[in-house]
């Protein structure tokens, strides 16, 4: 069976994702790529046979659809969809999500919200977060906003988020990770904001406090201060240290 794809428009996409729900209730469901490099499938590769885990398995995904790899397979009912080990990507794009389980209440993405568990992974055009649980939201069949939960859950910027501009570039904080009891990012804005024991680095500079907001459009950080018990904002700098060399990454 030919791999499928969730196209937009919104109908088009329900349509199609109705169709590989109803394939991947009889085995698990191989849909298209969208990393920053397309896997793409072999002659010897079964595309019902995908592994969510190896993007090699995935056939190519058009431009702009979403597309599925199931790998344990899922359920399909009226006011419930569930997914077990899966990924959902978009060609043409970095935007990919990866979890043991998800749950939705409505089997679109026009405007629909995705519950994640276990082993979450989502990967976007200006950074990738880790997390045990995560809460994203969909709008016109594009990824609006995610946010991350764990112990901690992490952040790590992508090279190509400090590309967009070259006037900054010595004033970004760049190339910077982070950590925190939940994480949002709203991509419309590239706001990251940390939330609860919320540290950021960029390996020459760490800072630590309750909230810490990161915008990587804007190349600005904030902790924004009046919450009872927030504390005082605690950081590290190092003197003559180009970001990105210092090992970043361990708590201060």
């Amino acid at each position: 069976m030919p791999a499928q794809s969730v196209k937009n428009p919104a109908m088009n996409l329900r349509l199609a994702f109705r169709l590989l729900m109803a394939c991947a209730l009889l085995w698990p469901l191989s849909a298209g790529a969208g990393a920053d490099t397309a896997p793409t499938a072999t002659a010897t590769t079964e595309k019902h046979n995908c592994d969510p885990a190896i993007p090699a398995t995935w056939p190519a995904c058009t431009t702009g659809d979403l597309c599925l790899c199931v790998g344990g397979g899922g359920e399909y009912r009226r006011d419930k969809v569930l997914l077990n080990q899966f990924v959902i990507y978009q060609g043409g794009s970095p935007m990919r999500l990866q979890a043991d389980h998800a749950e939705a209440s409505a089997l679109d993405f026009d405007n629909s919200t995705w519950t994640l568990t276990g082993a979450v992974r989502v990967r976007l055009a200006q950074g990738q977060l880790a997390a045990d649980t995560a809460t994203v939201h969909f709008v016109d069949g594009r990824l609006s906003t995610a946010t991350v939960s764990g112990a901690p859950a992490t952040f790590e910027q992508l090279a190509s988020a400090t590309e967009h501009t070259s006037a900054s570039k010595d004033l970004s904080f760049g190339s910077a990770r982070g950590h925190a009891q939940s994480i949002t990012y709203d991509l419309a804005g590239g706001e990251v904001r940390f939330t609860g024991d919320a540290w950021l680095s960029n390996g020459c500079t760490e800072l630590s406090y309750d909230t810490i907001v990161y915008n990587l459009l804007q190349n600005s950080v904030a902790a924004p201060g009046g919450a009872v018990g927030s504390g005082r904002v605690q950081g590290i700098i190092r003197p003559k240290c180009k970001p990105g060399t210092h090992a970043a990454g361990a708590t201060p």
